[in-house]
């Protein structure tokens, strides 16, 4: 499959010298990452592939001891920087190793925007060069070691391909005027930081079930999970190999008073119940005897309603979800109507925002959920003209009023 390209490992500093002198004289490189996040509490690169036009090479981050000399190959303007699914790429070794990076190429993202049906690696490798790929080790600890031949062919597989890839996709793109809308995704991505593990105090309202859960349920749910993720963290293993949502869900709705109560709501022989029924019973003990207040769903799902220099506000919760149905309802058209993927209109996220907001011109719009340059210029008159065709109250309260009448007039149309 890789023909006569060598693979060579590098696994010194001396040998990571060399290669960053090498790379630095070439114009394009593939990349990808290794992490072992299906396998410990806190992600961690483990291997880091880089493909250019002759030859394959694996670094291994556990090894090498020093990866600065690469942080000028991955700021460099000149050299094209090629992933496939580039998000968790960029943010992990920012993370780690402080890199930044410029002039980056996603080929998932290309294949999308070119309108390919399936665009996971695998499937763009065996469309274009019928090989397929074995994704046996997709779930591997990376950080085991040694390195397998197999695990080997299994990593640089995922980047000998990316250049002759984005070959193919710039002649499509630009056949179809989509390689600035590319372009521009791409700066983004570049920019995108680790968000961490920041703590989210109403997360575990997001779990399915809780919202069926009564107050004190829900204290029980939180408390089982503060409970797991201290564990998780200190097993150094990932959440969701700790304990499932289900199960705390189950628990917080029959609240057992004892490890006999554990055992037998849990299917004979758990693991889990031999394991943590008494730190099960303890935690629905703590969440019943917990006296701090409940977060809301409503407040993790919306920002709250804030009041602008301009003496606008941002729409109510009806009205957000009228604009949002009316956006939807136009992008099916567009995508319909024009034979487009959706990725080459505007996505959910940001449509929110702009539901939220309901703005009235270009310049409040390109401020508006990340939205990018070309998305204003394409769709920009459009979207304006659907959320002013919306019937909102500005400026007004929900709360309190009928549902077509308040102080100062009710419901208006809103004008550009």
């Amino acid at each position: 499959m890789f023909g006569d390209t060598p693979l060579v490992r590098i696994e010194t500093d001396q040998q990571l010298q060399w290669m960053v002198d090498t790379l630095a004289r070439t114009p394009v490189i593939g990349v990808d990452t290794e992490a072992d996040s299906m396998h410990h509490y806190q992600e961690k690169v483990c291997l880091i592939q880089i493909s250019d036009l002759h030859t394959d090479y694996i670094i291994d981050p556990l090894m090498v001891r020093d990866l600065s000399p690469l942080a000028p190959i991955f700021d460099s303007t000149e050299i094209v920087k090629i992933f496939h699914d580039c998000y968790f790429d960029v943010v992990s070794l920012r993370r780690d190793h402080g890199f930044t990076f410029h002039n980056l190429f996603d080929t998932m993202l290309g294949a999308q925007f070119a309108g390919l049906d399936r665009f996971g690696l695998a499937d763009v490798i065996g469309r274009l060069f019928g090989h397929e790929i074995d994704k046996q080790y997709q779930r591997h600890d990376w950080a085991e070691r040694p390195l397998l031949p197999q695990h080997l062919d299994y990593a640089r597989g995922d980047t000998h391909f990316l250049a002759a890839i984005r070959e193919y996709l710039i002649g499509k793109l630009e056949g179809l005027g989509r390689l600035h809308m590319l372009s521009e995704e791409c700066e983004y991505l570049a920019m995108k930081q680790w968000s961490g593990r920041a703590k989210d105090p109403a997360a575990f309202l997001g779990i399915t079930g809780a919202k069926q859960l009564d107050e004190q349920g829900k204290r029980v749910l939180r408390a089982l999970t503060e409970w797991r993720e201290d564990e998780a963290k200190r097993l150094d293993r990932p959440v969701f190999k700790t304990a499932p949502d289900d199960v705390l869900v189950q628990l917080a709705q029959r609240l057992p008073e004892s490890q006999g109560d554990v055992v037998a709501m849990l299917r004979p022989g758990s693991s889990l119940a031999r394991r943590w029924a008494g730190d099960f019973v303890n935690a629905v003990k703590r969440g019943i005897e917990d006296e701090r207040a409940l977060p809301t769903a409503e407040a993790r799902e919306r920002a709250p309603r804030v009041e602008r220099p301009d003496g606008e506000r941002d729409l109510g919760v009806r009205d957000q979800e009228r604009v949002m149905s009316a956006l939807k309802d136009w992008r099916t058209r567009v995508t319909r109507d024009r034979r487009l993927p959706a990725i080459c209109v505007v996505s959910n996220s940001q449509f929110k925002d702009i539901a939220r907001r309901a703005p009235t011109d270009l310049a409040t719009l390109a401020t508006l959920g990340e939205m990018r340059r070309w998305q204003v210029d394409e769709w920009g008159d459009e979207i304006l003209a659907v959320v002013a065709s919306v019937e909102v109250r500005r400026g007004q309260s929900e709360e309190g009023s009928g549902e077509g009448e308040g102080q100062g007039g009710g419901k208006r149309r809103r004008r550009r």
